[in-house]
């Protein structure tokens, strides 16, 4: 299966516009095993979706997490375009106003990736780095 790796998440606000420029990267690294998948029809698909730790608890476990919002942007990889390199940087950005990302002004905010098998439906899921306890107002 394949790995996630080096993810980090930025968050950059622009006054006097208040709006929050907020970008994930990092980067997939495939096995020869899924290449040769990939070769031969299965599709993988890599979504991003930015979440608020509540109250500063495991944010993975706790079933209190509010849902922020899925990045505009969609991964796939498949065999469409010739087989993907073995190495895959990945970019997920967008622009929000600033007070979608706060609303109790004392916010801790973190993406969440996931890395779809579309044939088996097996995933794998990471979590950026924690940006906290700052004003995004």
């Amino acid at each position: 299966m394949p790995q996630l790796h080096n993810s980090t998440l930025r968050i950059t606000i622009a006054l006097p516009e208040r709006t929050a420029r907020v970008l994930v990267t990092g980067e997939i690294r495939f096995t020869e095993n899924d290449l040769d998948d990939i070769d031969h029809g299965v599709e993988h698909q890599l979504t991003c979706v930015l979440w608020e730790r509540d109250n500063g608890r495991d944010a993975l476990i706790d079933p209190d997490n509010r849902y922020r919002f899925d990045f505009p942007q969609l991964f796939r990889f498949s065999d469409d375009e010739g087989i993907p390199p073995a190495v895959n940087e990945f970019r997920f950005e967008t622009t929000v106003p600033a007070f979608w990302l706060d609303d109790e002004g004392d916010e801790e905010i973190y993406a969440r990736l996931t890395l779809k098998n579309l044939e088996t439906d097996q995933s794998v899921r990471t979590s950026t780095n924690t940006i906290s306890h700052f004003n995004f107002n």
